[in-house]
């Protein structure tokens, strides 16, 4: 899934599905137990906003912004069962990978009026973007480079990159 004819200029333009063309996807095969919690609001990053962090376990995988009005609750009920994770990532080496991090969610989990008819299917619930410094790319196949980066995240969770450059000052 990958396409090594992309553009200069960056990794690609995301489709109306929220994923690059010429992105690696990859998808667990078990449904995982994540809690999205409410973080500290940050009016700099996101003025407005709500930042939510998703959690698998007690490690942060991602991190978005929210209306302000988002309840941990509402999200809950999405993830009450479990749910597998789709991670679409392209991997440059001049630039590192830039991913999105998905929960697959069943469509019938989806608030609706008790008149409307329960729907089919599964949906890409966009948990948050997550990042790998060009740094800490191996020099492998893009495959190869996001499949790490996707068990990183999902072993030791997700750092923000900011964060962590922060910290390496």
């Amino acid at each position: 899934m990958y396409d090594e004819d992309e553009n200069e200029e960056g990794p690609g333009e995301w489709s109306e599905e929220g994923i690059p063309e010429n992105a690696v996807v990859l998808r667990t095969n078990d449904r995982l137990p994540i809690e999205q919690r409410r973080l500290d609001d940050d009016e700099e990053l996101a003025p407005g906003m709500a930042i939510v962090g998703t959690f698998l376990g007690d490690n942060l995988i991602a991190r978005s912004s929210q209306p302000k009005e988002w309840e941990a609750e509402v999200a809950g009920r999405l993830f009450v069962d479990g749910v597998p994770l789709v991670y679409a990532g392209v991997s440059d080496p001049q630039k590192g990978i830039e991913a999105s991090l998905f929960a697959e969610i069943d469509l019938a989990k989806l608030p609706r009026e008790p008149w409307q008819p329960v729907p089919d299917g599964t949906a890409l619930y966009l948990l948050g973007k997550v990042v790998r410094v060009k740094d800490d790319l191996q020099g492998r196949e893009p495959e190869m480079e996001c499949l790490d980066h996707f068990r990183s995240v999902l072993e030791r969770g997700g750092v923000a990159v900011v964060d962590r450059l922060l910290r390496d000052l």
